[in-house]
């Protein structure tokens, strides 16, 4: 049991704000309109700062290819058989507000819509190249950059999504460009954390629906890592539409990042039920998804296919689906057990025997309380929803009727907030405690009310230049909210001009901080390199807390110029450049060196950058990404190259090229120099179906066939070549199985028997064919866990 659960909700309030600016949004979403929007995610609609523009389109058919924003920022590989008729699709892109994204993460690509919705017979394999630059002027830590998906389509027609807006989505990064998996078209994008310890991350979250009955979730599962390797403690929260919200422990699925439990059947009603998923490190921060408030099953699907189809009672017998089915009744026979036949009191459709509660009023016995979460830290206007956990030896119990109250005075003496049910709504800042009673118990939880303040603006801001290339910026650090606490990040920009308002500041060329900020009221300091000499340069200085908010430049001349330098000629402009395509990560740059006074003499040294973007200036070449080369002073005329490593494969990169003299002067750079990586071959993508419950002597299955090799079609692979092994990696220590005991080893589909009870585990590896692509042939593996009983 961890001790510290951290709840950091976003503010709706400043989301609210943005309704009627964002030309995006119409204020209909706001006023009841149930036109073809009523499905659609406000939080997700918030989220866009600008108008949707289309980007691209393709036709994809059966045998798969490749589906391109205009802007080559974002790429769909759709493999072979993944869908069964020709199809044409649009991609829109829109811009994110800062504040977009749950979490501490900053969006650092814009959202890219695909239509029509869509659900593919395969998983598809998406990759959105990051902006790099755009993460480094704001040190952000672009290692752990996630993708984001908003999606209300189904993968399968036996489970749903448990999410509402923006959600994180299993993903990875290699050279800038993160890797989604996916079988459903939906809403990308990429956001990176600022420095420091990460809530864990909670993908994949959907729940099952049970075998047989008519759409009544049965499951909740969910996948969850942690971006700091912490321990984690996942919990999930389920109430019934109206009463109590309780917490149950849910058990890591073997070696897995799968977590899954049961929702227990007192949650169920007629008209549905409420969920939520709640992840906490060891160092106290958490997720939760949805993170504003539980998810309403089945109105929040948006299907409805679900919300027409979910019966608790499809026989009109008067008992409990699952309650009938997990004791070898027929669901659909309204004479198992017979109308009538079993007493059933509090009419909640659980048969007095197997009710804790059977009478109306009753309480249930427990010996254990507790509340969830503990620690919370929110926003005006950020409810937040509690829950309860209770159990009688050792044994979980739901409960219906704890109540809740709350104290706590907010500053200048004015109320924190109010309860509503299970619910705290935060109306002033503040500190506050809410409790929950049930007779013979009670727990209470901490909550802080932050202030929707955005960072103090930063009005101490001084320059002053230290040689004839670095000028010396600091200023007195801004807090969290107001002043206090810490910013999150800084974000420095220059120009060649006085930049006296907000707006100047957008427009001013980024730096690289690579500055933590300190706590409010401390001097930071932050010297800016790599300029020339004798130049005046002009600055502003603001701050992001976690939640994205940034605050207001008002600064005015705030500028140094550097000193002259000894040697004012700087080498000259290197112009001509040509590129080679050596691999999939590799280009090289050809160029003619030149001298140390134009084109007199030998340069000292070079500079070479890259970035996704165009570098058409002097000012886009200092923001762009630098890569580190030892080529020396190399006589003026003389033929050079380097070879850029670590990009992209079928990747877009801009280049550019600056000489420095011994003296610190550069020459510019004016030109564009582009080159696209050739297509390395993609690892294939697992996928394993089948029962994870098996029964000892009899024949059990399980099913790869929805595996995908998204490049196929674009790679032109030959589906012959392809390699499949089913492995026995354990089993329970008196089974006598062994490798010769599966049947189909090498194919798509595998079955076993199971000899004797207990846990055996298998992997399934999936190598591919490089066809036309680069790197060669690629294996993935998966494993399935299978206990026998």
């Amino acid at each position: 049991m961890f001790l510290l659960e951290t709840v950091r909700v976003s503010s709706f309030m400043k989301l609210m704000a943005l309704i009627c600016t964002s030309l995006v949004l119409s204020c209909s979403l706001l006023s009841g309109d149930k036109d073809s929007e009523k499905n659609k995610s406000l939080a997700l609609a918030l989220s866009f700062s600008t108008p949707g523009e289309i980007v691209g389109s393709a036709k994809i058919g059966s045998s798969g290819g490749e589906i391109a924003s205009t802007d080559g920022k974002i790429k769909v590989l759709v493999p072979d058989g993944a869908v069964l008729n020709e199809t044409e699709f649009k991609i829109t892109r829109y811009s994110l507000n800062t504040s977009a994204l749950p979490g501490k993460y900053l969006p650092v690509s814009d959202a890219y819509k695909f239509e029509p919705d869509f659900r593919f017979e395969k998983n598809v394999l998406v990759r959105i190249q990051t902006d790099s630059a755009l993460a480094n002027s704001l040190n952000l830590n672009l290692n752990k950059s996630q993708g984001f998906i908003s999606s209300k389509t189904r993968e399968s027609e036996s489970s749903a999504r448990l999410s509402k807006g923006w959600t994180p989505v299993k993903s990875s990064i290699q050279n800038g460009i993160i890797e989604i998996t996916s079988r459903t078209f939906s809403v990308f994008a990429a956001g990176s954390p600022p420095p420091g310890n990460l809530a864990p991350i909670l993908t994949g979250l959907s729940y099952n629906f049970k075998p047989g009955l008519s759409y009544i979730p049965y499951q909740a599962r969910v996948e969850v890592t942690d971006p700091d390797l912490d321990s984690i403690e996942v919990r999930l929260i389920v109430g019934k539409p109206a009463g109590s919200l309780n917490s149950y422990l849910m058990t890591k699925e073997g070696a897995t990042d799968f977590y899954s439990t049961e929702i227990p059947i007192e949650a169920y009603t007629p008209t549905g039920l409420r969920l939520q998923v709640l992840a906490t490190d060891s160092f106290g921060n958490v997720s939760i998804i949805p993170n504003t408030n539980t998810y309403s099953f089945p109105a929040d699907t948006g299907d409805s296919t679900i919300i027409s189809g979910y019966t608790l009672d499809q026989d009109a017998d008067g008992y409990n689906d699952l309650w009938e089915q997990a004791n070898s009744y027929d669901p659909s026979d309204n004479l198992s057990p017979g109308i009538g036949l079993l007493a059933d009191a509090d009419g909640d459709l659980i048969p007095d025997g197997s009710d804790t509660t059977p009478n109306p009023g009753d309480l249930p016995s427990i010996d254990t309380f507790a509340i969830y979460p503990k620690e919370v830290l929110t926003s005006i206007g950020d409810p937040v929803s509690f829950s309860i956990s209770g159990e009688n030896s050792g044994l979980p119990v739901f409960i219906e009727t704890a109540t809740y109250s709350q104290t706590g005075v907010g500053i200048n003496g004015l109320n924190v907030g109010t309860m509503t049910g299970s619910t705290f709504n935060p109306t002033y800042p503040g500190i506050a405690n809410v409790y929950s009673f049930f007779p013979g118990f009670s727990d209470y939880a901490n909550i802080q009310i932050a202030d929707t303040l955005v960072p103090n603006n930063i009005s101490t801001l001084a320059a002053t230049a230290v040689g004839h290339t670095k000028i010396l910026l600091n200023w007195t650090s801004p807090g969290n909210n107001g002043n206090v606490g810490a910013a999150a990040v800084y974000e420095i920009r220059t120009s060649a001009s006085n930049i006296s308002s907000n707006a100047l500041c957008d427009s001013a060329a980024a730096v690289s901080p690579g500055i933590t900020p300190k706590l409010a009221g401390l001097q930071e300091y932050y010297y800016v390199s790599g300029l020339s000499p004798n130049t005046l340069y002009y600055f502003c200085v603001r701050a992001f807390d976690s939640a994205g908010n940034r605050n207001s430049w008002t600064g005015s001349n705030i500028s140094a110029r550097t000193y002259p330098s000894p040697d004012v000629t700087p080498p000259a402009n290197i112009s001509g450049v040509s590129t080679t395509i050596i691999s999939a990560s590799q280009i090289r740059l050809n160029w003619t060196a030149v001298g140390n006074d134009g084109n007199t003499g030998s340069s000292a040294a070079y500079e070479i950058r890259y970035s996704g973007n165009p570098i058409t200036d002097d000012i886009s070449c200092s923001n762009a990404f630098e890569v580190q080369n030892s080529i020396g002073a190399t006589p003026n005329g003389t033929a050079l190259n380097f070879t850029v490593p670590g990009l992209g494969s079928n990747s877009q990169y801009y280049f550019c090229i600056r000489a420095y003299d011994p003296s610190g002067n550069r020459s510019q750079w004016a030109s564009i120099v582009s080159a696209t990586t050739f297509r390395a071959n993609l690892a294939p993508i697992v996928a394993i179906n089948g029962s994870s419950v098996a029964t000892v002597g009899n024949s059990s299955s399980l099913s790869a066939a929805t595996s995908s090799d998204p490049d196929s079609a674009v790679c032109s692979a030959n589906t012959g070549n392809y390699q499949y092994t089913w492995t026995l990696v354990s089993k329970p220590s008196n089974s006598s199985l062994l490798q010769s005991g599966i049947t189909g080893a090498s194919t798509l589909n595998m079955s076993f028997t199971a000899d004797v009870s207990g846990n055996y585990a298998f992997r399934f590896d999936f190598k591919d064919d490089a066809g036309t692509c680069f790197e060669g042939s690629k294996t993935s593996s998966g494993s399935f866990f299978i206990q026998a009983l």
